[in-house]
């Protein structure tokens, strides 16, 4: 038989969720970010998963200069 015990205080780990803030969001960069991309030269000689893969790069790349993140706030640090 083993005998064993768990000392210390557990700690709660803090929770690092963080959410895209709209409301800080320039809309005016994101869309000249797209707006950039020659997209029917670019996606002309690609298949449908090609394609989509690429132009789901490309937004999530403009979406991440464009809109700010922030933490998101629990119940109890409001």
């Amino acid at each position: 038989m083993i005998e064993f015990s768990v000392r210390g205080e557990v700690k709660r780990g803090a929770s690092k969720t963080t959410t895209m803030d709209f409301q800080r969001a320039d809309f005016g960069l994101f869309r000249t970010l797209v707006e950039r991309v020659p997209w029917e030269r670019v996606l002309k000689d690609k298949g449908v998963q090609a394609g989509w893969t690429f132009f789901k790069e490309e937004v999530l790349k403009a979406q991440e200069l464009a809109v700010p993140m922030c933490h998101k706030m629990n119940q109890q640090g409001r």
